[in-house]
């Protein structure tokens, strides 16, 4: 197994021809050559922006365990306030940054101690818990 770092695709009218292993350290376990592409197994998610290299397998994964972590972090902030959303303010107009800032000594005496903080929305002013 070669590091895919060390590994450049050699490529000729647009036809892969090979591939270049360029072992630089004295712990390589190769030295330096040239493969041919049936000497090579690459296994690759399809990209399109670079298409002999495609994207590693493992990416998908990754992604997968991001989503996974956000939505347990999510959770686990609603379960330790106790399902609380705060304060949500709605409006009929955008509330400038000096009217965002006073409404939010209201929400916070309304939400009493809640950790989270206040929305604000558009169209009819009605705090809602």
């Amino acid at each position: 197994m070669l590091d895919p770092a060390q590994v450049q695709h050699i490529v000729e009218h647009g036809q892969l021809i090979g591939w270049r292993y360029t072992g630089f350290a004295s712990q390589a376990p190769l030295e330096s050559q040239v493969f041919l592409p049936e000497e090579v197994w690459f296994e690759k998610i399809p990209n399109p922006f670079d298409f002999w290299r495609g994207m590693p397998p493992l990416y998908v994964a990754g992604h997968a365990a991001k989503t996974d972590f956000a939505a347990s972090s999510f959770v686990k902030g609603l379960l330790e306030n106790n399902a609380d959303l705060g304060v949500i303010v709605r409006t009929e107009e955008q509330l400038d940054n000096t009217q965002q800032e006073q409404s939010w000594p209201l929400c916070a005496s309304e939400s009493a101690a809640r950790a989270p903080p206040t929305a604000h929305s558009y169209s009819g002013m009605e705090p809602r818990l």
